[in-house]
C-alpha cells in the first residue's frame, strides 16, 4: 500500500473530526475500513470497529438489522432515521467485481443540529402564521414593482377578496383612483429604514371607500439591497364615520350660533344704531343753530362720542353677521376696508376660494376679523396682506403684516385674540398658528378641512 503524504495525512485528520461515517463491510458483515467523527455517536471509538460485525452494533434494532441484511443482499439503499436520540442520513451501494458482488460501502451523516434547527424554524413559522393570521391589522408585502407578494386575511376581508386573488396584483390596483399618482410619486421618493405612515382611500370589491392608516417602510437583502416594502394597514372606517357625526354636530351648533349672532346684528342695526344716529343728526342741527360758542363745542364733543360709538355698534354688528358661503373673500375684504377706515395702512386681500359651507366660511371670516384686528391695534403695521387659497383638500389664509411682530409665541390670558382663532379653527378639525417675520412684523396663518374626510396638514403656513 502506497505511504500517503503529509498533505494526505491532514486531509485525514480533519475528515475525522466531521460528523460523518464512511465505512466498507464484507458480506459477512465484517467491517473492512471506516473513516470519519462519527463514530462517537455510536458510542465506539476508531479502533474498535475494525474486524467487527456491523450487525453486532445493531443487534437490539431489529429495524436497522433488516435494512442491514438488505444492503448485504446488494440492494441499493437510502434512508433518513432516528438512533438513540440522534438523526443520521444513511446511504448503501453494493461493491461489484467483474459483475459478482463482494461488499457494501457507505456513508451516514449526522443530522442533528440540523433537524433540530429545522424543526425550530418550523415552530417559529407557525408562530409568525399565528401572529400574522390573527392580527387585527392588514399586512401587505410588495415586491420592487409594487406586486403583491403576500397579503393576510385580515388585509384580505378588509377589501373583500381571498389573500390569492390579491398576490400578484399591483398595490395601486385596490385604492382610489385620484390617489394613484400621489402614491406613485410618494413610493418613488420613499427612503429606505424610514417608516412612513399616511392615509390610503382604498376600493372595496364592492366598490365602496375603505379609509386605512398605512404604516409602511422598505424591505432590504442582506447586502442592503432594497427589495420590496411591507405595509401595516389599519381600517380607520369606524373613526371617519364618527367624524363626520361629529362635523354635522358642529355645523348644527355653528349655524344655531349664526343664526342667533345674524339676529343680533339686525337688532343693532334696526335698534341702537338707527336711533344713535338719528339723535346724532338732531345734535347737528342743534349745534348748527344760534347757540352760544361753548355749548355748541360740548354738542360737538357729544356728536363725536355717539359717532365713535356708533362705528363700533357697526363693526360689531360686521362681527355678528355671517360671511357669504359665495364671497368669503369679498366679506374678508369689505371687513378689512371698515377695520382700517381713518388709517393710512394699505391693505391688499387676494387669493381665489373654493366653494365653502357656512360654517368654514364664517370660521375664515370671523379668524380673518381677529387677525385684521389685531394687526390694527397692535402692529403699528404700513402693511397688511391677505392671501387665500385652496391648499391638501382645505381653504388656507394667511394674513401678513410689517410692523413690530412679538418673539413669544406663547398663548397667554392676556392673549384672547390668538386664542380665539385657534380655538374657532380647531372647532371644526383645522389649524392655526403665527410666528414672527425677519426683519419685522407677523403672519398669521389658518387651514382649514373642506370636508371631513381632508387630510389634516402638518404645517399649513400658506403655500399660496
Amino acid at each position: 500500500m502506497a505511504e500517503t503524504t503529509p498533505a494526505q495525512n491532514a486531509m485525514l485528520d480533519a475528515f475525522r473530526e466531521f460528523p460523518i461515517i464512511l465505512f466498507r463491510f464484507g458480506l459477512d458483515g465484517v467491517i473492512k475500513h471506516h473513516i470519519g467523527g462519527g463514530l462517537s455517536s455510536f458510542g465506539v471509538d476508531h479502533g474498535g470497529t475494525l474486524g467487527r460485525n456491523i450487525l453486532d452494533f445493531f443487534a437490539a434494532s431489529p429495524s436497522i438489522t433488516a435494512v442491514l441484511q438488505q444492503a448485504l443482499l446488494g440492494e441499493s439503499i437510502h434512508l433518513s432515521g432516528q438512533y438513540d436520540g440522534r438523526y443520521y442520513n444513511v446511504r448503501f451501494e453494493p461493491e461489484c467485481h467483474k459483475g459478482q458482488l463482494i461488499g457494501v460501502s457507505g456513508i451516514a451523516f449526522e443530522v442533528t443540529q440540523l433537524m433540530n434547527a429545522q424543526a425550530e424554524l418550523e415552530r417559529s413559522e407557525e408562530q409568525y402564521r399565528i401572529l400574522i393570521e390573527t392580527a387585527i391589522e392588514g399586512i401587505v408585502m410588495l415586491d420592487l414593482r409594487s406586486t403583491m407578494t403576500f397579503v393576510n386575511q385580515r388585509m384580505a376581508d378588509m377589501l373583500g377578496y381571498t389573500p390569492a386573488e390579491l398576490v400578484g396584483r399591483h398595490a395601486l390596483s385596490v385604492v382610489e383612483p385620484s390617489l394613484k399618482e400621489h402614491l406613485d410619486k410618494r413610493r418613488r421618493e420613499r427612503e429606505p429604514n424610514v417608516v412612513e405612515q399616511f392615509e390610503v382611500l382604498y376600493v372595496h370589491r364592492d366598490g365602496h371607500h375603505v379609509p386605512a392608516i398605512v404604516s409602511s417602510r422598505m424591505t432590504t437583502n442582506n447586502e442592503g439591497e432594497i427589495t420590496g416594502a411591507v405595509g401595516l394597514v389599519t381600517d380607520i372606517s369606524e373613526r371617519k364615520r364618527a367624524e363626520v357625526v361629529q362635523h354635522r354636530l358642529q355645523q348644527a351648533i355653528i349655524e344655531a350660533e349664526t343664526n342667533e349672532q345674524k339676529q343680533l346684528a339686525r337688532a343693532l342695526h334696526d335698534g341702537p344704531i338707527q336711533a344713535l344716529a338719528a339723535a346724532n343728526l338732531q345734535l347737528g342741527a342743534l349745534r348748527r343753530s344760534n347757540l352760544d360758542r361753548a355749548l355748541s363745542d360740548d354738542i360737538g364733543s357729544i356728536e363725536a362720542s355717539i359717532s365713535a360709538t356708533v362705528r363700533n355698534l357697526r363693526l360689531m354688528m360686521f362681527d355678528l353677521e355671517p360671511a357669504d358661503p359665495n364671497d368669503v373673500i369679498g366679506a374678508i375684504n369689505s371687513s378689512a376696508a371698515l377695520i382700517f377706515a381713518n388709517t393710512h395702512v394699505r391693505i391688499r386681500v387676494t387669493g381665489k376660494a373654493p366653494h365653502v359651507d357656512a360654517t368654514v366660511a364664517n370660521t375664515l371670516y370671523r379668524i380673518a376679523r381677529e387677525a385684521l384686528t389685531n394687526a390694527m391695534k397692535h402692529a403699528h403695521a404700513a402693511r397688511v396682506t391677505v392671501s387665500v387659497g385652496e391648499l391638501n383638500g382645505g381653504i388656507a389664509m394667511r394674513v401678513r403684516d410689517d410692523g413690530v411682530g412679538f418673539t413669544d409665541v406663547a398663548i397667554t390670558p392676556s392673549r384672547h385674540g390668538i386664542r380665539a382663532m385657534l380655538e374657532r379653527a380647531l372647532e371644526i378639525g383645522g389649524l392655526a398658528g403665527w410666528e414672527p417675520i425677519d426683519p419685522a412684523g407677523t403672519v398669521v396663518y389658518v387651514w382649514l378641512p373642506l370636508t371631513p374626510q381632508a387630510r389634516t396638514i402638518a404645517d399649513p403656513n400658506c403655500c399660496i
